[in-house]
């Protein structure tokens, strides 16, 4: 979004009157242009707009008297906002109607510290809104092969880790997560090592299963958080939260990495459920995860 804090009047209502456009020619403003403004405060093209007064007593866009001796140039600052705006609303339409060729023109054309902040914002606007099948249409576009220049690529593929990183905070928005580790998008060891204790933490037991059973994730596992999670839905009698926990045990214990941690888990879980009221079925799940 603009911030006008800082431009004349005058320039502000340039802004507000005119798009990235020049409505003659049809064409987006480049910063190579040179634009001109009207005294009612319309932009165009230098050339188009003198071919215009040529012919025309008028401004083309609101039929106002106007000549060629009134018009005035456009500072720099307005040229770049505009192109600015230009380009937020092309990329902000192009997910809007699905028009992700488009989309990918775009990326393309535009360098990524350009493109990067309005990407980002209308990424996290369809994750906000839950949307994962438009996400899932975009990522499965300009993630796929050769649909981006390997620079572009990089790019796109780094700006959704960053929205990844930012994701973690949020333990229920899962369905993204495992969609963007679709798209082999993942993220450093203490990363994931938050993942899991939160993913934990909250009893998204069958999320953590998914992870680790499908994706080539690596975390390291608390094991004071794995042991207190059990622990107090064993003292709650919450056998169905305490197999589902153990059936993630089950699922580490395969991989050699997590075999002593699960082994001296299990040995605490034992020494525990033993000073509690014995639960047969809960000591025979244990039991069988030591096997």
């Amino acid at each position: 979004m603009n911030n006008f804090s800082s431009i004349s009047t005058q320039d502000k209502i340039l802004l507000r009157f005119n798009d990235g456009k020049c409505v003659i020619c049809l064409d987006g403003y480049k910063l190579t242009d040179k634009l001109e403004a009207t005294p009612c405060s319309h932009i165009f093209h230098n050339k188009c707009i003198k071919e215009w007064l040529n012919k025309q007593t008028y401004c083309p866009k609101c039929k106002s008297n106007c000549a060629i001796a009134n018009l005035y140039k456009v500072t720099k600052l307005i040229h770049e906002r505009l192109i600015i705006t230009e380009i937020e609303n092309s990329i902000h339409n192009a997910i809007k109607l699905n028009k992700f060729n488009e989309l990918v023109a775009i990326i393309e054309e535009l360098s990524y510290c350009k493109s990067s902040v309005y990407l980002k914002q209308e990424f996290q606007q369809i994750i906000e809104q839950q949307d994962h099948s438009k996400l899932n249409r975009i990522l499965e576009k300009l993630l796929s092969e050769d649909s981006l220049s390997a620079d572009k690529y990089e790019d796109v593929y780094n700006l959704f880790k960053e929205i990844l990183e930012k994701t973690i905070e949020q333990p229920t928005n899962f369905e993204t997560i495992i969609l963007l580790f679709n798209y082999e998008i993942y993220l450093t060891t203490e990363k994931m090592t938050i993942i899991f204790n939160q993913y934990f933490w909250a009893r998204n037991f069958d999320v953590l299963s998914e992870i680790i059973k499908n994706y080539n994730a690596v975390f390291s596992i608390d094991i004071n958080i794995i042991k207190k999670v059990i622990q107090e839905d064993i003292n709650k009698n919450n056998n169905i939260a305490v197999k589902q926990a153990l059936g993630v045990l089950s699922i580490l214990k395969q991989q050699e990495e997590y075999s002593n941690d699960i082994s001296d888990i299990i040995i605490d879980l034992l020494e525990f459920i033993e000073k509690t009221d014995n639960n047969e079925s809960i000591i025979e799940a244990i039991m069988q995860l030591n096997n």
